[in-house]
């Protein structure tokens, strides 16, 4: 029977590269600090990882992978099982971090904890199905596709979302059997630091989940190594070309979302207190910073609310939006 191999890598996947090591940055590292958006208060402030640290990191994901990809599935089901058991078990001190770094309700916090946590659990309960060998069926004889995971990954992710990005972005790779390095924004370097942490204490073995404490111009550096084989980036345009760039360089496939712009219409039979409610709920949601987030309001022409509506008709549906937004207040 033949066997066609597929390296396995969910929302990046990579080839070869070069060269061996690289230097990330040529002067001194930068402090990063976090802030609270609330009060402009620094909370925190941490000292960036050195050249020589991001590459002994790179070094040990790369260790790591040569035993974790060996790993049954039932092991890498038992560490994301742990993992979504821990964040629900510390809903409220990973909450309240995340709304003190970037200033989310905490009711919303609260809920994507909940939410990352289910993303393990997801991938735990059906990742080994959807690795699974797949039959092809040929005209002449016998063939199958099989999963292979490929290495390390490199994920740079957003502070809009500080634990649902990464669970996104790990949960499926590491069930693959793939490593991952996170560098995650300066913005939320509590969180970040924190996400390690818990991989450690749910006995993740050391090299399959790192934090990079580094700057995001020293990110796209680090995709020209060869122990990286993919790279994901949720973020800005500019940054996303960054690393697009660096990965066409050193023909590395690569994964990007770099936002949107979406439109929220009002159609004729509208209710307009309801559709002021979700029109505040659809701009406003994670303080308005979610890339799905309803961006351009109008409406058809028969609704009264397009454009060629009156301009009171416009008037007052801006005018309620505002009183609803008015009425946040202390994200806690």
């Amino acid at each position: 029977m033949k066997r066609l191999e597929k390296k396995v890598a969910i929302r990046a996947t990579a080839v070869e590269a070069a060269p061996r090591t690289i230097r990330v940055n040529t002067v001194h590292p930068s402090p990063v600090h976090t802030t609270n958006p609330a009060t402009n208060k620094v909370i925190q402030s941490f000292e960036e990882m050195t050249d020589e640290a991001v590459d002994t990191a790179i070094g040990q994901a790369a260790k790591a992978f040569e035993t974790w990809k060996k790993t049954s599935f039932q092991q890498r089901k038992t560490l994301l099982h742990k993992v979504a058991d821990l964040l629900r078990s510390k809903k409220e001190v990973f909450a309240k971090m995340v709304t003190l770094e970037m200033g989310k309700l905490i009711a919303q916090a609260e809920g994507e904890i909940l939410l990352s946590a289910d993303i393990f659990d997801y991938y735990a309960n059906y990742g080994e199905k959807f690795l699974a060998d797949t039959p092809l069926y040929p005209e002449y004889g016998e063939a199958y596709i099989q999963y292979k995971p490929i290495g390390v990954l490199l994920g740079v992710e957003p502070w809009n979302f500080p634990f649902y990005q990464v669970a996104r972005f790990a949960a499926p790779n590491i069930m693959a059997g793939n490593t991952i390095l996170v560098k995650h924004a300066s913005i939320v370097a509590q969180c970040g630091i924190a996400i390690e942490d818990l991989f450690k204490e749910a006995g993740a073995p050391r090299g399959v989940y790192t934090n990079l404490l580094i700057s995001g111009k020293r990110s796209s550096a680090l995709v020209s190594d060869v122990r990286i084989k993919g790279v994901s980036l949720t973020g800005s345009e500019a940054a996303g070309a960054s690393i697009a760039s660096e990965a066409g360089k050193y023909l590395k496939k690569s994964v990007l979302e770099l936002g949107g712009c979406d439109a929220f219409i009002i159609l004729e039979d509208a209710d307009m207190d309801k559709t002021v409610d979700w029109a505040v709920i659809g701009r406003m949601n994670n303080n308005g910073e979610c890339c799905i987030a309803s961006k351009r309001f109008g409406g058809t022409k028969g609704s009264g609310y397009g454009r060629e509506l009156s301009e009171l008709g416009m008037t007052e549906f801006v005018n309620k939006k505002l009183i609803r937004i008015s009425k946040l207040t202390d994200p806690f």
